[in-house]
């Protein structure tokens, strides 16, 4: 496993900027008017492809972090959207319990892609796919906690984020002990480990110069 990745302090920086799972992102603006789950089926047959063809190297790695948390912030707007437009007199449990499993299943991806790239220094282990996967884990327990009970499309995730927690030995507690100061440890315990690494700096890549073309 590599360490001291730059990569693997970019997808420490992705996964430490986002708070703990659950909350949803209002719209500024509804452009139209809708209520179906378009979008999310949409989004979940890009995390399920994006499961089946891991992406491979540094680069597409990091291009596949940045597209997973387009997907994870979307979703949140999309709750938003849905929330916004739906008659108060319709449940939205069914999109919300998908809108859960998409995001949960975008983590565990995340989480494998910080597996791959190594932790930013060898005393980090295994944080940051931690901290991702008990972001996971939340968004699962609370939508259990809101609708009641879990729905087909979100036990279809759950063995997705265990199995991947077994494998780093990451103890993950049950729903009804699941909780967002749990997550915050974890998150806090990420920080932490990747503070102590004493990295230096990633600094953006300057944009290349325009070059003026002679006219014609």
């Amino acid at each position: 496993m590599r360490t001291l990745s730059t990569a693997a302090l970019v997808a420490a920086t992705l996964s430490l900027s986002f708070g703990p799972a659950g909350a949803s992102t209002a719209p500024s603006a509804v452009a139209i008017t809708r209520c179906d789950a378009k979008n999310i089926n949409e989004a979940q047959t890009q995390v399920q492809d994006w499961e089946r063809h891991p992406a491979r190297g540094t680069q597409d790695q990091l291009k596949r972090l940045a597209d997973l948390q387009d997907t994870i912030a979307a979703m949140g707007e999309e709750r938003g959207i849905l929330e916004a437009v739906c008659p108060d007199t319709m449940s939205r449990a069914a999109y919300n319990s998908e809108i859960a499993s998409v995001s949960a299943w975008a983590y565990a991806l995340e989480s494998d892609i910080a597996i791959a790239l190594g932790p930013p220094c060898p005393s980090a282990g295994n944080v940051v796919p931690n901290q991702l996967l008990a972001t996971a884990w939340y968004h699962l327990a609370a939508n259990a906690a809101e609708n009641g009970k879990t729905v087909p499309t979100v036990a279809a995730v759950i063995p997705k984020i265990q199995t991947r927690a077994a494998a780093i030995n990451f103890t993950l507690p049950a729903f009804a002990d699941t909780s967002s100061y749990w997550v915050d440890q974890a998150t806090d315990a990420a920080r932490t480990a990747i503070k102590a690494c004493n990295l230096p700096p990633v600094t953006p890549s300057p944009s290349p110069t325009p070059v003026d073309t002679p006219n014609p």
